[in-house]
């Protein structure tokens, strides 16, 4: 009796699904947004996740967008954006002059933190927010020698907020302050004149007066140029 043959099966093909390589769009990463400052960067998002405030009491006209502006082109983002959480949308309740300066440089990311007031709360939260701002008020003597520093050392002014025009403005304000007659200045004046000579005085080893601010900018600029360190006030 022969034996029966044993039969060969081929193998069933597994099916197979062809699948195409695709290349990724590259997309800017946080990483990258190098105008932010090191330590906020992990709290970037993407601008585009964040809208203006419709309700913002604080108006934005286009020299404080200006201002905002030249100083984020200075320094960078230096402190994160608030917005309110808990909503389909990242609405900014604080910073919203700052996303409107920052979409205008073109960045893609701003560090921003999330925050959980809502209702009457954050309606609150940004108003206090700007009125705070307003109840301070600059030392102008102060303000007017440390932007003339910053002036003499070729620093530019429009990335902290002033001009030329202003800072002059501001020097002689204090300067017709400064000559008006005992009568119509105020009670404490002379004092307030005394105690700025003496804080001067001890920080500077030679206190030149001048009669006049065209021959202080010359001394300063004779100085200058005999390499000698010196800087500008107004008593």
């Amino acid at each position: 009796m022969t034996p029966p043959r044993a039969t060969r099966t081929k193998a069933a093909k597994r099916p197979t699904t062809a699948t195409k390589r695709t290349t990724a769009t590259k997309r800017p990463t946080a990483a990258k947004a190098t105008y932010i400052s090191e330590p906020l960067r992990a709290l970037a998002v993407p601008i585009d996740t964040l809208r203006p405030d419709p309700d913002n009491v604080r108006r934005h006209d286009p020299r404080n967008v200006d201002a905002i502006t030249a100083s984020l082109r200075r320094f960078g983002q230096q402190a994160p954006v608030v917005f309110r959480t808990g909503g389909k949308r990242r609405v900014v309740v604080k910073g919203n002059g700052l996303l409107a300066a920052a979409h205008r440089l073109g960045w893609k990311y701003l560090a921003a933190v999330g925050s959980e007031l809502a209702g009457d709360d954050a309606k609150a939260y940004a108003i206090a927010d700007n009125r705070t701002n307003d109840l301070s008020e600059f030392d102008n003597e102060l303000l007017a020698a440390q932007l003339q520093e910053l002036n003499d050392a070729a620093y530019d002014l429009d990335s902290v907020g002033f001009t030329d025009a202003e800072l002059q403005g501001l020097l002689n304000e204090i300067q017709a302050d400064d000559d008006a007659p005992a009568d119509e200045a105020e009670p404490d004046g002379k004092k307030a004149a005394a105690a700025r000579k003496r804080r001067i005085s001890e920080l500077f080893a030679v206190i030149v007066e001048c009669k006049n601010e065209r021959e202080q900018l010359a001394f300063f600029r004779r100085m200058q140029k005999e390499g000698r360190a010196c800087k500008l006030y107004v008593l």
